[in-house]
């Protein structure tokens, strides 16, 4: 097939190639007018949704109070950690998830210093269909269970043993929302 038989031109801003239905049939290709270009008209203002994550100035999340796991991932007295939180905004702000990230400061294995690892999570927490919005009368505020991270990391227990004050981080839509904050690990706290 040759490459004359393919004609483009723009719908939009994206580009389209169209083969001549001549060429297809094995007939002789009859020229194609090109289409007019009309002048370029200033674009549509595009329509905010879901997807536009909000500004990390734009919300603020506080971090309510916090209830330690108790016992061992697993074992017959384990209790799962919880995090309550509050988002606000000071202007309505398009706010559907967010997640949470509790990690362990630097801990020792054996001979080796190793780096922090998360501890606990709770990702895509779910605030609300698409649209919703947090604004200056309508705050969220939510509990959520944190998941132990046991089975991603071997040496996990030797880093929630050695970890006293825990690093606290978050996101909402995806984008870092706040934090790190250094809070206790093992006692409850508001």
């Amino acid at each position: 097939m040759k490459t004359s038989y393919l004609k483009r031109f723009t719908v939009g801003a994206a580009p389209f190639l169209f083969l001549s239905l001549t060429a297809l049939h094995g007939g002789t290709p009859t020229p194609t007018p090109t289409p007019s270009v009309a002048p370029a008209a200033s674009p549509a203002p595009v329509k905010s949704g879901p997807q536009q994550q909000p500004a990390q100035s734009a919300v603020k999340v506080t971090l309510l109070s916090f209830t330690p796991m108790a016992g061992v991932p697993g074992g017959k007295d384990f209790k799962i950690a919880t995090l309550t939180f509050k988002i606000e905004a000071g202007a309505p702000v398009a706010v559907t998830e967010a997640s949470f990230y509790i990690d362990s400061g630097a801990f020792d294995d054996g001979p080796a210093h190793n780096v922090p690892i998360n501890l606990l999570v709770h990702t895509g927490i779910f605030l609300g269909p698409p649209g919703t919005k947090v604004d200056p009368g309508h705050p969220i505020q939510r509990t959520v269970w944190l998941k132990s991270q046991e089975n991603v990391y071997p040496n996990w227990s030797l880093a929630y043993n050695q970890t006293e004050n825990a690093t606290f981080r978050w996101t909402i839509g995806g984008q870092p929302g706040g934090g790190p904050v250094a809070k206790p690990l093992h006692k409850a706290w508001p």
